[in-house]
């Protein structure tokens, strides 16, 4: 990779999808990531997403270090993006990574060999990636506390895409506890 300005220069030829990690549904996420209840949720699986995401692409859990103590290795180009604060290890996330191996390169010292340009400036945005929806996704869990208006239209446009009514769930958070 070289030096430390060509890492942070890289962070824009790298794109990340972000997902949580959990058997149940948590209350702090749907409140930090979505503005209302007017919200859905997607699940999926390791196995699916490892199916589904084009062989370019890194799955993995993010280690939550303390930033002080823990090193990170910087040869490897994605390391610095599956590590975050420790302070943030309640959103127990599972990053998908691609690197855009179209940036442009420059030669190098060693003959045959290129190294990225990061200096190079990415217009992109994003990186689309085409999946089988129906492959990737298991579940649909509506937000709690959800209006019934929104509930049906999620539900409607579920079934036209194809979704059963079962895998379309109201959030457990909804549930009265004994």
């Amino acid at each position: 990779m070289g030096n430390i300005k060509d890492m942070e220069n890289a962070r824009q030829w790298i794109y990340a999808n972000c997902w949580y990690i959990a058997d149940e549904e948590s209350a702090a996420m749907w409140r930090l990531y979505s503005a209302s209840s007017e919200a859905i949720a997607i699940q999926s699986s390791y196995e699916r997403l490892h199916v589904e995401l084009p062989p370019n692409c890194h799955i993995c859990e993010v280690r939550y270090i303390d930033y002080d103590r823990d090193l990170i290795d910087i040869i490897n180009l994605l390391a610095p993006f599956v590590h975050k604060r420790k302070s943030f290890a309640h959103e127990r996330e599972l990053r998908a990574l691609i690197h855009d191996w179209e940036t442009p390169s420059i030669p190098t010292d060693r003959p045959d060999t290129f190294a990225h340009d990061y200096e190079m400036k990415n217009e992109t945005m994003g990186q689309l990636v085409p999946v089988n929806i129906h492959r990737l996704i298991d579940r649909i869990y509506i937000a709690p506390q959800a209006p019934t208006w929104f509930r049906d239209v999620v539900a409607h446009t579920a079934e036209n895409h194809g979704f059963t009514r079962g895998q379309v769930i109201a959030s457990a958070l909804d549930e009265i506890p004994y």
